[in-house]
């Protein structure tokens, strides 16, 4: 009986170069659609190329400090999930239908008056605690459900 080998083929540095040239195209591919969106009748192509040669190393050398720093402190990972809950909450909450909703409860005591055609917005203590509720939200149900895959412990 002779070894049998697994079929799926191990990761190395050809498979790692691929992804990374697949995602290079990706993402060149996307710059120009979108700077062929934004061109003018004129047919400035080449600030469109320009565009592409100064942003994509830009955007690559970005997401490899990124991916450095999370893997050097996974907690940056926990505190950009803070972060996006905090933000949430504090639209959630500056909402229209919510602002209207609270200023006819509340009559008016936590939403700010907004000048002509601005939206109002909720302020004071209201405000503070639905951020800090959209932050421990994102954070508790993240955790959570990295403890189910067996991400992280205790």
């Amino acid at each position: 009986m002779g070894s049998q080998k697994s079929s799926k083929p191990e990761k190395g540095k050809g498979e790692s170069r691929l992804s990374l040239l697949q995602g290079l195209f990706v993402l060149a591919i996307l710059g120009i659609a979108a700077a062929a969106n934004n061109t003018h009748a004129d047919h400035q192509i080449y600030y469109v190329i320009f565009g592409l040669v100064v942003s994509v190393p830009i955007i690559m050398w970005g997401s490899t400090l990124v991916l450095r720093l999370i893997d050097r402190f996974p907690v940056v990972v926990m505190l950009g999930a803070g972060l996006l809950g905090w933000i949430a909450g504090g639209m959630l909450i500056n909402d229209p239908v919510v602002v209207g909703q609270l200023a006819h409860v509340a009559n008016g005591a936590w939403v700010e008056p907004a000048p002509t055609g601005s939206p109002a917005s909720v302020v004071g203590p209201v405000k503070l605690v639905s951020e800090i509720v959209g932050a421990l939200l994102v954070v508790l149900i993240g955790r959570s459900m990295a403890k189910k895959k067996g991400i992280v412990k205790g």
